[in-house]
């Protein structure tokens, strides 16, 4: 059974896989006698598949399940060296090399002296030295390790298949720091004999490896000046994660989403680095780009929106309970992580529920879609703007050039109706001005209310020129665009942006498909439900009801004196009774909840209102340690909105018995707003979050779109 699960994962069928190494596991546990080999190779074989789907963490904890059973049992044997080998490999993809050495330090005497200079197992240290000094950019340390692994193996007088294989994989390592030593010949040689190597062991050549391959030739092609060549391979790169992609997603929780897409950044980032180095000379690679954009930009978000509606409009009521029971799971997660002490085993025991119910959701979603994933390209955006309309991508990316850059720049794809051989590139100030100084001055000036028009010049002043006689735009951001509202952008002449522009912003501008096919329709009846004006300190008596008896001591634990720091927001309640006036007076059904009735539990109990307006105080913690809520790595942990009774559990330390005021992102991502048309924030901070490039920010207003609202 491992040997088949190790079949499908060679050849990327990893949905198969996964279940068949996990099948595999039950057996031999409950196998007394053959146990203790059996056992071992299982998690060997696991760890290898998760490091695979990059869970670096995942296949380091099993490694070290792994080697403490074998120390246990037989000792520091071969086997025992093996797997120390296997978690010093581990450290390296999680980038904490400083572990790395110091294990390899640790581990070569023993290896060298037990197994010889020569044997792979010494081999494999030395490799891992040479990842090290790579990332230390020690480049000749690295060439020189790389090639004492290569010497090694073909000292062999008789190679196996896998032996082989080694030889060419290991030739690439080489190339490696070769290439960023500007040895472009060499390395081209050595990648041509490796790639032979690997086609003469027979083995399958992995994802994995296929973009290495692919990155080191498009890298020494624009080494040596041939850039078209570069831009196709860089193009051919990109096919094949996208269709690896396609046919992996659909089995994984999104965490597991989430680490996979960020083992394939840098790749992404190398390419749009070489965009930006090239566009002068080739034009048409910004088309690449744009492209590249168009299929990967939101990628996460937009394939758990996917899911959700492929998985409410099915009809399947068995599938239909099972996604309403991961939303229970996630909420209950929600509430033990904030509880004023965390339960750990039944936090841990809960995330393995919600991973493998979205794993099962994922793949029923998946199977359940007839219809194909619409790939596209800038052609096709194109026909569908107007002479006065432009879609802008904002892009933020690590710069790379023979090796990575600690600083990110910022860059504009801008496409028009106009556009002859692919969008614009335009280069936008650094990321040390836009998120540094420009940033503060910009927020300093919203809350002093001081006229500001240095940062339109900042912002929008490079933008500005290929945005002439454009009076709709489609912007996806990126970075801190996504942190500032560009409507609030003043010109030296004393117009704002949104005096000039209408501004509709997109997760990617794939999105204009779906707007513009769009048809326009009278909504006759619609709902409304408005939240404002929460009493944030309720008395004794409201709290009752809302506390945990078993974990808190009403009379003891609940204070009759409001110490939060909480103040009530009466602007608000004139706020929303505005409002109710207003969409009253249009026929639409209102339902406003004030004071008491603003609470946590009303808001998860509403049902898809066509309008849902929020005005509350609004929160996100850029620091995990500095919550009044609890330490919490995930960011849609640490931004929220506070209702009704939010100030008592948060000052006074409460168990709720229900749900404690506070709707973190988290929950958020599971209210029912299926066919609600427009979400209003009103509160502050509501925009900030997290912010992950190329996939927006997570915090508030991802939970609401993920949550299904429009």
């Amino acid at each position: 059974m491992g040997k088949i699960a190790d079949f499908y994962s060679d050849v990327d069928k990893n949905k198969l896989a996964e279940e068949l190494f996990m099948e595999s596991l039950a057996v031999v546990q409950s196998d007394t006698i053959n146990r203790e080999v059996a056992y071992e190779l299982a998690l060997e074989n696991l760890a290898t598949f998760y490091s695979r789907m990059g869970r670096y963490v995942d296949s380091e904890n099993t490694l070290r399940k792994l080697v403490k059973f074998i120390d246990e049992h037989d000792g520091k044997t071969f086997y025992y060296h093996k797997i120390k080998g296997q978690i010093i490999q581990k450290l390296n993809n999680q980038s904490r090399f400083g572990e790395a050495k110091a294990m390899v330090m640790e581990e070569m005497p023993e290896v060298e002296e037990n197994f010889g200079a020569y044997h792979w197992i010494t081999l494999d240290l030395h490799n891992y030295l040479g990842i090290i000094a790579d990332n230390a950019k020690d480049f000749e340390t690295a060439e020189k390790e790389y090639k004492y692994v290569v010497e090694g193996y073909k000292k062999i007088p008789k190679p196996l298949n896998a032996e082989v294989f080694n030889i060419g994989y290991y030739m690439l390592n080489v190339a490696s720091p070769q290439i960023k030593q500007g040895k472009f010949k060499e390395a081209e040689a050595l990648i041509t004999e490796g790639e032979s190597y690997l086609k003469k062991s027979g083995i399958y050549v992995t994802a994995d490896i296929r973009l290495s391959i692919l990155r080191k030739k498009a890298k020494v092609q624009e080494g040596i000046n041939n850039i078209v060549q570069s831009n196709l391979l860089w193009e051919t790169a990109f096919k094949d994660i996208l269709a690896y992609i396609q046919n992996n997603f659909s089995f994984m929780s999104d965490e597991e989403k989430a680490l996979l897409w960020v083992g394939y950044k840098p790749a992404i980032h190398e390419f749009y680095s070489f965009g930006v180095r090239q566009y002068q000379k080739l034009p048409s690679v910004a088309a690449s780009m744009y492209n590249l954009q168009l299929a990967t930009k939101a990628i996460l978000l937009s394939s758990s929106n996917k899911v959700r509606k492929r998985i409410l409009s099915s009809g399947d009521t068995t599938l239909v309970n099972m996604f309403y029971r991961w939303q229970r799971y996630r909420d209950e997660l929600a509430q033990v992580l904030s509880a004023p002490t965390q339960t750990k085993g039944k936090a841990d025991t809960l995330k393995q529920k919600i991973n493998k119910l979205e794993k099962e959701l994922n793949i029923a979603g998946d199977e359940g879609d007839k219809s194909k994933e619409i790939r596209t390209d800038w052609k096709h955006i194109q026909t569908l703007l107007k002479p006065n309309e432009a879609a802008v991508e904002i892009i933020k990316f690590k710069y790379i050039d023979r090796y990575s850059r600690d600083s990110s720049v910022y860059a504009a794809l801008i496409l028009t109706a106009e556009t002859k051989t692919g969008p614009k590139l335009v280069m936008l100030p650094s990321e040390k001005l836009l998120d540094g100084r420009a940033l503060r001055y910009y927020r300093n000036a919203i809350a002093n209310r001081i006229s500001d028009t240095i940062s339109y010049k900042n912002y929008w002043g490079k933008l500005e020129p290929h945005l002439a006689g454009k009076s709709q735009l489609y912007l996806s951001l990126d970075g801190v665009y996504s942190s500032i509202n560009l409507n609030t952008l003043q010109s030296k002449q004393g117009n704002f942006l949104i005096d000039d522009k209408s501004l509709i912003l997109v997760s990617n501008t794939r999105d204009i498909i779906e707007i513009k096919g769009r048809k326009l329709k009278t909504v006759k009846t619609q709902s409304a439900s408005l939240f404002g004006y929460p009493t944030y300190f309720l008395g004794k008596d409201e709290m009752k009801d809302k506390v945990d008896k078993k974990r808190s001591n009403t009379e003891r634990d609940l204070s009759d004196i409001d110490r939060s720091g909480i103040s009530l927001l009466p602007g608000t309640k004139i706020e929303v009774e505005k409002i109710e006036t207003i969409l009253k007076s249009m026929n639409i059904n209102v339902d406003t909840y004030i004071s008491e009735n603003a609470s946590e539990e009303t808001v998860k109990d509403i049902h898809h209102p066509g309008i849902l307006h929020m005005a509350t105080h609004g929160f996100f913690f850029d620091d995990g340690n500095s919550s009044k809520l609890g330490n919490f790595d995930d960011p849609m942990l640490r931004a929220g909105l506070l209702f009704s009774g939010s100030a008592n559990f948060m000052q006074d330390q409460l168990y709720p018995q229900k749900d404690n005021g506070v709707l973190t992102a988290y929950e958020a991502m599971n209210l029912n707003l299926d066919q609600t048309d427009l979400v209003v924030l009103s509160a502050c901070e509501t925009g900030l979050g997290e912010i992950s490039n190329g996939e927006g920010v997570y915090g508030l207003q991802r939970a609401f779109l993920v949550a299904g609202a429009k």
